[in-house]
Formats: C-alpha cells, sequence, structure tokens
C-alpha cells in the first residue's frame, strides 16, 4: 500500500464531505501503520464532526501520545472536549495549542468561547482579540468578541466589533443579536 497516496484519498474525501470514505480509508492506513499519529488525528477530527465526541477524544488523545508537539491536535482535542461540556478540559487543550504554537487564530478563538462559557468574560475578550490579531479578518472572532463586549456593558464597542463581523461574514446571527441588543430592538 502507498500509505501517502492512501493518505491522499483519505484527505479529498474528507474534504468533499464523503465522511464514510475517509473513514474507511484512514482506518486501512491505520491497519498497516498503527502508530500514525496524522492518520490517527484525521480520524479523531471525523469522529468530532459526526458527533462521536468520546471517540475523537480517545483517538486525538493517541495521537498526541505518539506525537505531543502538534499544536492542531490539542485544539482538535478541546473542540471534542467542549462538545461533552468538559470546559476544564477544552480550556486547558487549547492553552497547550497556543503554547506550542502562539499565532493560531482558531486556538485564541476557541479559548476564548471556552472562557466565556465560564463566566472569564475578560479573558475570553483577550483571546478574541489576540485571535483577530493573528487572522484581521476572522468574522467568527469579531461576533464572539461583539457578544463579550455586550456582556460587560461596552456598548460602542460590542457594535463596532458586531459591523466588523458582518462586514466579512454577512449573515452573522451573533452580530446581528448583538446590533439589536445594542440598539434596543428584539428578533
Amino acid at each position: 500500500m502507498d500509505l501517502q497516496r492512501a493518505l491522499q484519498d483519505a484527505l479529498q474525501h474528507h474534504q468533499a464531505g464523503r465522511l464514510p470514505q475517509a473513514e474507511t480509508h484512514y482506518r486501512r492506513i491505520l491497519a498497516v501503520d498503527p502508530n500514525n499519529a496524522s492518520v490517527l488525528h484525521l480520524l479523531g477530527v471525523l469522529a468530532h464532526q459526526v458527533n462521536q465526541h468520546q471517540a475523537a477524544i480517545d483517538l486525538i488523545q493517541a495521537a498526541i501520545q505518539r506525537n505531543p508537539s502538534d499544536p492542531s491536535f490539542y485544539n482538535n482535542l478541546g473542540s471534542a472536549c467542549a462538545a461533552l461540556g468538559r470546559a476544564a478540559d477544552a480550556i486547558t487543550c487549547y492553552r497547550k495549542a497556543i503554547a506550542l504554537s502562539p499565532q493560531i487564530p482558531g486556538a485564541h478563538h476557541n479559548l476564548g468561547v471556552a472562557l466565556h462559557q465560564t463566566g472569564q468574560v475578560a479573558a475570553a475578550i483577550e483571546e478574541y482579540r489576540l485571535a483577530i490579531r493573528h487572522k484581521p479578518d476572522y468574522g467568527g472572532a469579531y461576533a464572539d468578541l461583539s457578544a463579550a463586549l455586550l456582556t460587560i456593558g461596552k456598548m460602542d464597542e460590542a457594535a463596532q466589533a458586531a459591523r466588523m463581523a458582518l462586514q466579512i461574514e454577512p449573515d452573522s446571527a451573533t452580530a446581528h443579536a448583538t446590533l439589536a441588543k445594542v440598539n434596543g430592538t428584539t428578533c
């Protein structure tokens, strides 16, 4: 088996949303190379996508055991933990991803979401801003920043962040909701 070609095929299926085919390819690769950290990680990402979050955690943890230096592994592990309501574990994972690579906007955004959900709004705002600093066109981070700023009563800043989000993602429900609240209207 040409493992590189098999991985390319699996990724093509995965990226096209053909998840059962991608899973089949990933499992074939693991049958030949059971210690392939990248494939374990990708299979974990796939499991998370189909709401098999505990399986995702198990697979991504196995990937981390084989390669503890890939920040994307920790970021995706955090997302699987968050999906199971394990906010503290998710926060730990996101912080580990950021420690390994401080410029990952998605990890900062994900950490911000987890912190916001646990009531740590000031820390969440800082993480949203870091995500935006690393990716200035990050609409989701602007939208979540707007909601966090609204939470602490910074109406003008919340409206500004919401408008930025809408320039990037015109259909952002979070940004629209923030602007509606700032303007005193309800949806």
